[in-house]
């Protein structure tokens, strides 16, 4: 027998089968001039609401590099230069 877990947003209700999916937020109080203790507020938020509240940059999107151009299109290019420059 299988088990699936399934992970769900503390924020927004998202939900996802993957780990990944969620980040820790925490929040602490501190009480200051006070004997009280402080407080921590703890929550678990996906990454499309942190970055939503500026918590979290998004994630950077790599740029494509542009393919190599092949063997026969390096000749067509050095053939056009060649007839374009006699003529």
């Amino acid at each position: 027998m299988s088990q699936t877990t399934t992970y769900k947003c503390d924020r927004c209700g998202g939900e996802s089968q993957e780990s990944a999916f969620l980040q820790s937020v925490t929040a602490t109080i501190r009480w200051r001039n006070t004997d009280w203790q402080s407080t921590v507020i703890a929550a678990e938020w996906c990454d499309g609401c942190t970055e939503e509240l500026n918590i979290r940059k998004p994630a950077k999107k790599s740029p494509t590099p542009h393919p190599r151009p092949c063997l026969e299109e390096i000749i067509r290019n050095i053939a056009r230069e060649e007839i374009g420059g006699a003529a």
